[in-house]
């Protein structure tokens, strides 16, 4: 909302406990970001990152941060998008957690 919305974002101050949660998600986008060192931003709003990821895409960028996609009515922005040279498309949704996947594994006895 904060990039995509502001107005409605920035209507009403937000609470402690939702600039918490703000903060964490953006540390936690950044450390996802580390793991694809050769990303790169779509760092434009609106109608400008659809272009954006479109001319990005055409030059085969393999990583990309937030592209952005619309089929005039619905708007979407993944995380992470990642070519693959076989012409596959991965897609990963970046989120935070209060464990990992393997202390619950753990905890459940699997």
């Amino acid at each position: 909302m904060k990039k995509w919305k502001p107005e409605i974002y920035y209507a009403l101050p937000l609470s402690e406990f939702e600039k918490h949660l703000t903060e964490a998600g953006n540390i936690v986008e950044k450390k996802a970001r580390e793991c694809f060192p050769r990303g790169v931003l779509v760092d434009s709003r609106g109608d400008e990152s659809l272009k954006e990821t479109q001319a990005l895409l055409k030059v085969n960028t393999e990583i990309l941060f937030q592209a952005a996609f619309s089929d005039g009515t619905l708007f979407a922005a993944v995380d992470i998008l990642k070519q693959e040279k076989n012409g596959e498309v991965s897609l990963y949704e970046v989120k935070a957690s209060s464990s990992s996947k393997l202390e619950r594994e753990d905890e459940d006895g699997d």
